[in-house]
């Protein structure tokens, strides 16, 4: 796909060069948001082409097929809740977990307890604690409780989305999910830093973006998922005109089932919101935070992987 998305990334730098900014930086919106504005929407489709190992969206209306596909998705927007098979919810441990976390006095041996609940976070929060930055500060940690004590808040957030989120985004026997669920990843870990920073730039929580930007993808897994059960399979590339009804479903299926975890109260409210609208057009200050980080989160990885062929 290199000569297309050469070409898109050219008129991209174009249209910046045309902003005060310059041409220096496609990732940083100008004074008036116009790279934003005018190409967001063609960069997530650049985006949804990267995941997919694709070409460009094909220059057609939507066919009958991906017609029946778009029906799929509305009716599980629709449905009550969402399959379990394509998403199982965060484990109730998480959301205790990150309430602890965010009282100043929460105690050691309360974390330590609600962490021994799960076996592969416990192995993890020990792992991490013996690795050789943390060694470097001292003894081995010889329980969990000590081992919390080494990694600190910061590090034990790190553990959890490590060990309990990734595990939501692994590839199923499907196509689409077998193509996309590495790169999906490695954006949501991308974004999840940008909007980390923007948060921060903006006096919003820190965790809340990085959190936000973590498990904003998983509308893309449920999506993929969904398509995967679809009998005979789409055809890749998919149109334009299906890719401009897909794009804002996965806006809206990420708030459907991220708002379900209960995950923090930013959180809740901006899933609350992105269950009704595009993420851009969220009220919530961290949907906009997400917005950008996931525009900047796929320019990074965009040129990454057109300087790499």
């Amino acid at each position: 796909m290199t000569g297309w998305w050469r070409d898109w990334w050219a008129r991209l730098r174009g249209r910046a060069a045309a902003l005060p900014g310059g041409p220096a930086a496609p990732c940083v919106d100008g004074d008036d948001g116009a790279p934003a504005a005018e190409e967001a929407g063609d960069t997530e489709s650049a985006l949804l082409a990267w995941l997919l190992h694709s070409d460009a969206p094909r220059a057609v209306g939507i066919d009958a097929a991906e017609s029946r596909a778009v029906a799929r998705l509305d009716a599980l927007l629709g449905a009550a809740h969402t399959p379990t098979e394509l998403l199982p919810r965060a484990p109730a441990v998480i959301p205790q977990l990150l309430s602890l976390l965010r009282q100043g006095d929460a105690s050691l041996p309360a974390m330590s307890q609600r962490v021994m609940q799960d076996y592969r976070l416990t192995a993890e929060v020990l792992r991490q604690a013996g690795s050789a930055a943390y060694r470097a500060q001292g003894a081995a940690a010889a329980d969990v409780e000590q081992a919390l004590a080494l990694l600190g808040t910061d590090g034990l957030k790190a553990v959890i989305a490590r060990v309990v989120l990734r595990p939501l985004f692994a590839g199923q026997a499907g196509r689409l999910c077998a193509l996309a669920t590495a790169r999906v990843w490695a954006h949501a870990e991308r974004e999840a830093q940008c909007a980390a920073a923007l948060a921060a730039e903006q006096g919003l929580d820190r965790f809340d973006g990085y959190l936000g930007g973590l498990v904003h993808g998983t509308g893309w897994i449920v999506a993929f998922r969904e398509l995967d059960r679809l009998e005979p399979p789409l055809a890749l590339p998919f149109s334009r005109g299906f890719v401009e009804l897909l794009l804002p479903r996965k806006d809206l299926l990420f708030g459907k089932v991220v708002g379900s975890w209960q995950l923090s109260p930013a959180l809740n409210a901006l899933c609350a919101d992105a269950s009704q609208r595009r993420l851009a057009q969220a009220r919530s200050p961290l949907g906009a935070v997400l917005a950008q980080a996931q525009r900047e989160a796929a320019l990074q990885l965009l040129r990454g992987s057109l300087a790499a062929e």
